[in-house]
């Protein structure tokens, strides 16, 4: 049997429609746990930094002298280093090429030695040829030096393009008393190469 709505139950049925519609309409939310995850990367060093080493005076046998440091740090970002070691020890009669520090590019293009006399470069390569290594003394290479601890927290620590920063720890180079002439080596310009980590 068809019912029939009378204007009383329409209008009833439209009110409660109608707040329906209301409560659809506002914004409400519930708090709830759950879970997420996000992206990042972190670079690597750059590996830009040069150290330069100087000794205080002039070396002989069986004799050590104080080798200083300075640091560049070439990079856009802080580095830090924590060990210095004695890689290479070459020979010059004459001063060795002048190193630009005004990129890392320069600083780590190898100076040069000018002798052209092969008598020259023979006692050049004799004298570096006497070796090297990383102990106090030896009595079989011609230089040592220890490795050079410096502090990565400490001026080891080099801001980002930081320039000629003068390290407080030094280092001790010997040329050592091998007990054979080591003429090859007198009046020579060493070159000092060093590693660090």
């Amino acid at each position: 049997m068809l019912r029939r709505f009378t204007k009383k139950r329409v209008a009833v049925l439209a009110t409660a429609i109608a707040a329906f519609a209301v409560v659809g309409g506002a914004f409400a939310f519930f708090t709830a746990s759950g879970s997420g995850t996000g992206s990042a990367t972190v670079g690597g060093a750059v590996n830009q930094i040069v150290v330069q080493g100087t000794t205080s005076s002039a070396l002989t046998p069986g004799n050590s002298q104080t080798v200083s440091f300075h640091a560049w740090n070439y990079a856009n970002q802080g580095q830090a280093i924590s060990n210095i070691s004695l890689s290479n020890v070459s020979a010059c009669s004459v001063a060795w090429s002048t190193i630009s520090y005004t990129s890392y590019g320069s600083a780590t293009t190898p100076p040069t030695c000018a002798d052209t006399d092969p008598t020259l470069i023979a006692a050049d390569t004799a004298c570096a040829g006497e070796g090297h290594d990383t102990s106090a003394s030896s009595t079989s290479d011609g230089f040592s030096m220890l490795d050079v601890s410096v502090s990565p927290t400490g001026d080891g620590h080099l801001a980002a393009n930081a320039s000629n920063v003068s390290l407080t720890e030094p280092g001790s180079i010997k040329m050592n008393d091998l007990n054979s002439s080591q003429d090859a080596c007198k009046s020579k310009f060493l070159l000092l190469s060093f590693s660090t980590t």
